[in-house]
């Protein structure tokens, strides 16, 4: 289905009935209302149907840790950065148990789970993480509850990024 869609997410729900729910769908594109609309839709249907838990692959720039950014990079980002705040607080506003985990910079593809990542609680952290660690993060969140109802930053130290 469409997670754009409410009924295509309802109907998903209904049907599998998560007790987990993870967004981490990407690729916004040029789509406005893409980030709010998919996880707002995820959360509804998650409250409807029994699930316990949601957890969103968000991003760091979004609300207080929007000063990691530079001012041209805020207003490059505003509308993508609005929505998936947006989307945080309809989170946290639905009774649901939730973890927001915010990213900084995805180490490209191939590169290598280091075992060196962590969740922080600085959001403001904009640190590479590889998508496998961020992966075993957030698998380890789930019924977890040092995670429950938290914004964290995922980082990693070890990465070292050429610019």
């Amino acid at each position: 289905g469409d997670a754009m869609n409410s009924a295509d997410v309802d109907a998903a729900f209904a049907a599998a009935k998560p007790r987990v729910v993870i967004n981490t769908i990407g690729g916004r594109g040029t789509q406005a209302g893409f980030w709010d609309t998919t996880q707002m839709n995820m959360t509804a249907a998650a409250k409807k149907h029994g699930a316990k838990e949601v957890i969103f692959l968000s991003s760091v720039g979004v609300g207080d840790s929007a000063v990691t950014y530079s001012e041209a990079a805020r207003a490059r980002t505003k509308d993508s950065m609005d929505e998936r705040f947006a989307a945080e607080e309809d989170m946290k506003a639905s009774g649901l148990d939730y973890v927001i985990i915010r990213t900084g910079i995805i180490a490209p593809e191939g590169t290598a789970a280091t075992g060196q990542a962590r969740f922080t609680e600085d959001r403001m952290s904009l640190k590479p993480i590889a998508r496998a660690d961020l992966a075993n993060l957030t698998v380890d969140c789930i019924g977890n509850p040092a995670c429950r109802n938290k914004t964290f930053a995922a980082e990693d130290d070890s990465i070292k990024l050429s610019r």
